[in-house]
């Protein structure tokens, strides 16, 4: 006995076997959002030294820069920079304090 499909027909294996890559798709899609999410999340969290006014990416408790040991104090999720003259808090782009004049 033969089954033959005529146009418009499926068989119920072969919708199952859709539904199975559709949601292994998804699922895929999922973890790969999950894990940018995550990166991001770790990119945006910087410590700033404040000994040496160096930004610390990641979860780390001492600066990479000069060992200084980091506080809870130093989160900065704004990324702003810290003056390591006066540590006045300015914008990231910014070469020079605009409290101290001082180079950053």
């Amino acid at each position: 006995m033969s089954c033959v499909l005529t146009s418009g027909q499926s068989s119920a294996g072969g919708s199952i076997w859709m539904i199975l890559l559709y949601i292994l798709i998804f699922v895929g899609l999922i973890l790969v959002v999950h894990k940018i999410v995550k990166k991001n999340e770790n990119a945006q969290t910087a410590r700033v030294c404040h000994t040496c006014g160096q930004y610390n990416y990641g979860k780390v408790n001492f600066c990479k820069y000069c060992g200084a040991a980091l506080s809870d104090d130093n989160k900065n999720t704004t990324a702003k920079k810290i003056c390591p003259n006066c540590g006045f808090k300015t914008e990231v782009n910014t070469a020079f304090c605009p409290n101290c004049g001082k180079n950053i």
